[in-house]
């Protein structure tokens, strides 16, 4: 669909109430986290001795914007 008609489609719905939830779908298919470290370094008071905060944690608190930056720093994946 071309991008013109989805902000037509999209603007459609606005018009008649309804708030899109807009999010991405696709990319390189079934991404699987090889090998990570099992946290991430934050520098937060009360983190706890080794200051990190679980990768779990961490991804249920990412901003959507940032969440592909986040995915690539966070260690090698393995796609399907």
């Amino acid at each position: 669909m071309p991008e013109s008609q989805l902000q037509d489609l999209i603007q459609s719905l606005r018009d008649d109430g309804f708030h899109p939830y807009l999010t991405a779908v696709g990319g390189s298919g079934l991404g699987v986290l090889q090998s990570a470290a099992s946290a991430v370094d934050v520098n937060a008071p009360g983190a706890g001795e080794h200051n990190h905060i679980p990768l779990r944690k961490a991804f249920q608190e990412i901003d959507a914007t940032r969440l592909e930056v986040w995915a690539e720093k966070t260690g090698d994946w393995v796609f399907t």
